[in-house]
């Protein structure tokens, strides 16, 4: 599953413009991407299965998936030789503008057709046209399947799969009376599935509504992320965390197993949409503070295998000690976490932040957006400076007129600024889309990248010395933050080749000079010994030819006065 954002603006003055180019290049990207390419959580899930699986057969059959999956990943060739039909959720923002004269199905269905026909990775086309005779295939894979939604907003949000036929075919419905059990009719299910569907794999399940909302909400509910171990971990907090653990358990006691060979894993996950929306949590407003720690969890973990140096947590949560504990042991352990300060958009939208909705004299937000309001002293910050990084944005390249407290929040918390307003951004594949407007949330994305930048030229440095350096390369003062930019504007290149004096607990001595300036001495003039001689030739030389030019112009007159 790809989740692509293909603009953002952040005020209905200048409302976002997806053009056609932009929207089709990113389905063909992110159709591409996902051919070969496992998410994250599923491999991480799969992982976790095989160090538990003791079946003989079973744990070889996920092996082989795991060695598939790295092969087709280092080589970019296709996971399966089924590559699915292509199925879509769109979230259109209401205040979105589209430069483009083709519908929203016809710009889709351009982005699978280049996706399934690209010279360097082609894709089994599935897809037939005139199914109930001809079963002519289309050649293309398309037409995709797209279901839109209109929502607040001025963004697009993808988010697609690539189904393949295995799985779509063991799709099931029933209507079930009100006194009918929902775990009993699963169990039953299951089995008459067999193994088509090539478990281990996710379940997902839509309750309420009529039919058809059922099914949507079920393969809706596939698009998120896999977090089963997580959520044991901390345990469930309303009735539909309970049915999903419930339902994990007694389907994997089940016995069915990886590829049908029996086993402990038939499946990694299970998924629950209800049609109240109490199961959804892509697309909140406030997002959710546990799936934030959540998050931070899994960074934690996979420290000992990945070099990570710089956690960018581009989202603002409701006070929650688990996210300000898993920032801290991330701060130990060498990671940095940088965050956003505020938007004035958020405010717009949140209602823990409503009374900020406009801008008013004194505003300060220190105390309201978290996780940029934790205030832990670490080593290596300015005094009253704590964790995590707070990066807020410039107007850069917006009009002059305008104010940045249009866009964000004022905070005494902010620790630094970077222009955002016309910055690139680049896929893997290569195309491109412009930032259209000032936000703290891409602020915090550029930070991010400047801390990786200085990470990877000074790789020894600790995570204090990195900020510390960050900071005290700015063009304000570190030990002076204002509420607009923190210590200032970034410097990066500043930050990347100024000579600092930085112990290890990040304390920087501005008193004790790094490097003794000294008087440039002026270069010492080279004597020429021929200079003399040289000049004496040329004025030789100048005389000697002015005589011959004479000689040569008076030779006629003095042959007519030679006698007879």
């Amino acid at each position: 599953m790809i989740t692509a954002l293909a603009l953002r603006s952040y005020s209905s003055r200048m409302p976002t413009i997806i053009t056609e180019a932009d929207f089709i290049q990113s389905i063909a990207d992110a159709l591409q991407h996902i051919s070969y390419y496992h998410p994250l959580d599923y491999i991480h899930a799969l992982a976790d299965a095989y160090d538990k699986e003791q079946g003989p057969a079973a744990k070889d059959a996920i092996a082989q998936i795991l060695t598939n999956s790295r092969m087709c990943a280092e080589g970019h060739r296709p996971i399966c030789q089924d590559t699915g039909i292509v199925v879509v959720f769109l979230q259109v923002g209401m205040n979105v503008r589209w430069d483009t004269t083709l519908s929203v199905q016809e710009l889709v269905n351009e982005g699978v057709r280049r996706a399934y026909l690209l010279p360097e990775n082609v894709l089994r086309a599935s897809i037939v046209a005139d199914p109930a005779f001809s079963r002519r295939n289309t050649r293309d894979n398309t037409p995709a399947v797209v279901h839109v939604e209109m929502v607040p907003g001025d963004t697009v949000e993808v988010k697609l799969a690539a189904k393949g036929g295995g799985s779509e075919n063991k799709s099931k419905f029933a209507m079930l009376d009100p006194s009918d059990s929902i775990v009993d009719w699963v169990m039953k299910t299951v089995p008459t599935m067999g193994a088509g569907w090539c478990p281990p794999g996710m379940l997902g399940i839509g309750i309420g509504g009529t039919a058809e909302k059922a099914m949507l909400m079920a393969k809706e509910s596939l698009m998120e992320h896999i977090d089963m171990a997580q959520l044991k971990l901390r345990g469930p907090q309303n009735k539909i965390e309970e049915l999903r653990i419930e339902l994990c358990d007694k389907v994997n006691a089940l016995g069915i197993g990886a590829q049908g060979l029996g086993g402990l894993s038939t499946v990694l996950d299970v998924k629950i949409f209800d049609n109240d929306g109490s199961a959804v949590v892509d697309g909140d407003i406030t997002p959710d503070a546990a799936a934030v720690a959540t998050g931070l969890d899994r960074v934690l973990e996979a420290l000992p295998s990945l070099p990570v140096k710089v956690v960018n947590l581009g989202v603002s949560v409701p006070d929650d000690p688990g996210v300000r504990e898993k920032i801290n042991q991330l701060w130990k352990r060498g990671v940095v976490t940088v965050t956003v300060a505020g938007d004035r958009a958020d405010a717009q939208l949140d209602p823990l932040l409503e009374s900020f909705a406009s801008f008013a004299g004194g505003e300060n937000v220190a105390a309201v957006v978290f996780p940029a309001a934790y205030d832990e002293p670490q080593p290596g910050r300015p005094a009253g400076r704590g964790l995590p990084l707070a990066a807020t944005t410039t107007l850069g390249g917006y009009p002059d007129s305008t104010e940045v407290t249009d866009f964000i929040l004022q905070s005494t918390q902010i620790d630094l600024a970077v222009p955002t307003s016309g910055a690139p951004s680049y896929t893997l594949a290569g195309s491109s889309c412009s930032l259209r407007e000032p936000s703290s949330r891409w602020a915090a994305a550029e930070v991010s990248g400047i801390l990786a930048a200085l990470a990877s030229a000074y790789p020894t440095a600790r995570p204090a010395q990195l900020v510390t350096r960050l900071l005290n390369t700015t063009d304000g003062r570190a030990d002076v933050p204002t509420a607009l930019t923190g210590a200032g504007t970034a410097q990066p290149y500043e930050a990347l080749t100024r000579p600092l004096r930085i112990d290890r607990r990040g304390d920087y001595d501005q008193t004790v000079p790094v490097q003794t300036q000294q008087q440039a001495e002026a270069p010492v003039v080279q004597t020429d010994p021929l200079v003399s001689t040289r000049e004496d030739m040329v004025w030789f030389g100048l005389v000697g030819g002015g005589v011959l030019v004479l000689a040569l112009v008076l030779r006629p007159v003095l042959a007519r006065r030679r006698p007879g």
